[in-house]
């Protein structure tokens, strides 16, 4: 309980930070777990790349979405919401990495955390917008992940 309310609070207040640098401090703050700078993907994986999937969605036949991830922390995001719209969104700007690694955060222009990927070997998963996994029990629900191409 006491680590989901302190969770909570580091997320209220990173929706808050207005640089990238405050956010980066406010989620080491908050992140407990033992990290091991040496194995993470982040530093292990080859992780840059163009990442392709179609995503459940709530009002539209599902969302085809393209990540790049560019070695120099810029990414592309596009959101095409099938049956719904003719134009994907795009979106273009910095990510950031979460403490231990494994977690991609896609900032805006307004440096809000809007969508959160953890990586895997070649994959990324979609997470929840408070950067839980979505689980089918047995974890990473293949139904939120991208491949790489």
């Amino acid at each position: 309980m006491k680590k989901s309310l302190l969770m909570f609070l580091s997320i209220i207040l990173l929706i808050s930070c207005k640089t990238t640098e405050e956010a980066k401090s406010v989620i080491a703050k908050s992140e407990t777990e033992e990290v091991d700078p040496a194995h993470n993907s982040q530093n292990s994986l080859d992780w840059a790349g163009i990442y392709k999937g179609v995503v459940p969605c709530d009002d539209c036949d599902g969302m085809d979405i393209t990540l790049t991830l560019r070695d120099d922390e810029n990414y592309r995001l596009e959101i095409l919401y099938v049956g719904k719209v003719d134009e994907p969104i795009i979106e273009d700007y910095v990510f950031t990495w979460n403490i231990r690694g494994d977690i991609v955060m896609l900032t805006n222009r307004e440096y809000d955390i809007f969508e959160q990927f953890q990586v895997v070997e070649n994959a990324v998963y979609l997470l929840v917008h408070n950067g839980e996994e979505v689980s089918d029990g047995d974890g990473f629900n293949q139904a939120f992940r991208l491949i790489k191409q």
